[in-house]
C-alpha cells in the first residue's frame, strides 16, 4: 500500500510544470531508506503519518529534513488509487482499483 501511495506522489511531483527538485530528493530518500526494510516481518505504518516519520528516522539514523517530513505526512494523506492486499499462497499480490 505505502509503494502505491508513494507512486502516486511521485507521479504527481514530476507531473507538475514547476518540479520541485528538493521534493524528488526527499522522495527517493524515503524509497532508499524504505528499501532497507524486510518487508515479510516488518509492517510499515501506511497510515500513522507519527509512526511512519518515526520509522524513516530510525532508519536514517538522524531526523528527517522538512522535505521528508512534508512528503511522509502527504504519502500517508494520499488517496488516488485504492489499493487492497491480498495473501494468495504465501505471496503478497496487488488488487489496484480506482477511488471514487
Amino acid at each position: 500500500m505505502i509503494f502505491q501511495k508513494i507512486f502516486t506522489v511521485e507521479r504527481r511531483l514530476k507531473s507538475d510544470t514547476v518540479t520541485d527538485g528538493k521534493k524528488l530528493e526527499a522522495l527517493e530518500s524515503i524509497k532508499d531508506l524504505l528499501s532497507m526494510i524486510d518487508h515479510k516481518t516488518e509492517c510499515i505504518p501506511a497510515t500513522d503519518p507519527v509512526r511512519l516519520i518515526a520509522l524513516l528516522s530510525d532508519l536514517k539514523g538522524a531526523p528527517l529534513t522538512s522535505e521528508e517530513n512534508t512528503l511522509a505526512e502527504e504519502i500517508v494523506n494520499t488517496g488516488g488509487e485504492a489499493c487492497r492486499e491480498i495473501k494468495l499462497h504465501q505471496e503478497t499480490v496487488w488488487e489496484i482499483t480506482p477511488e471514487y
